[in-house]
């Protein structure tokens, strides 16, 4: 499994943990202490997830290490892409994707 879909699950599992948490309790109007409580819940389940993509090697946020040639250490993406865009963000993805046999 790809770094990049380790990332792709992880999030996914952090949406759908924070839509089944929070999305029943917003409808019943909870109270500011409810609510905190389901916030230090996700904070918690946020943790252990990051926890676990970092021990399977992968990374937590979206800065570019600088072990890829070609993209600068320390950037940064900092908008969505699509396709047909142009500039350095889409340079420096395609670099990112090209160096992986598996995104090529």
């Amino acid at each position: 499994m790809t770094n990049l879909q380790r990332k792709i699950i992880s999030i996914a599992t952090v949406l759908i943990v924070s839509v089944t948490l929070v999305g029943p309790g917003v409808a019943q109007a909870l109270t500011a202490d409810e609510l905190q409580v389901q916030i230090n819940a996700l904070m918690a389940q946020l943790a252990t997830l990051q926890a676990q993509l970092s021990d399977m090697g992968g990374s937590t946020g979206t800065e570019a290490t600088g072990t890829i040639t070609g993209v600068p250490a320390g950037f940064t993406f900092e908008n969505a892409l699509k396709q047909g865009m142009s500039g350095d963000e889409a340079k420096y993805l395609q670099i990112v994707l090209n160096s992986d046999s598996d995104t090529q």
